[in-house]
């Protein structure tokens, strides 16, 4: 899978090259490499495909769902979106954030952020 092959390569932001990329670059690409064009930035590519409803252990996610991260919309501030992943499936994504990595939702996981499971704001599928 050609988001592997890109584990570890640096963040960059604004990069859609396999040099270096940015969260919204890096699954731009990986749709792109897929014949899939996507919106160039995550608050836009949220306005793509269907939305998903997660379950709470995140157990229907499907590999190529996207996933956005950011502020959720409350009485007193509109939905800010500021991140995207490419799920992996069930409790795994691969995105570029510092660089090119591999995080989960499952609280248990050596890989698992607290910070992006309290940022998540929802997911589209736009599958490949």
């Amino acid at each position: 899978m050609l988001a592997n092959q890109l584990m570890g390569r640096p963040y960059l932001w604004g990069g859609t090259s396999a040099r270096a990329m940015d969260c919204s670059g890096f699954v731009k690409t990986l749709y792109f490499m897929n014949g899939v064009i996507l919106a160039r930035d995550a608050s836009l590519q949220i306005k793509q495909g269907e939305k998903v409803e997660v379950e709470n252990d995140f157990s229907n996610l499907q590999t190529g769902d996207l996933l956005f991260f950011g502020q959720k919309k409350s009485d007193d501030q509109p939905e800010k979106i500021t991140h995207v992943a490419f799920s992996l499936g069930n409790t795994e994504y691969i995105h570029a954030s510092g660089k090119i990595e591999r995080n989960s939702f499952e609280r248990n996981s050596a890989i698992y952020s607290e910070y992006r499971k309290n940022s998540f704001v929802g997911t589209k599928d736009n599958r490949i």
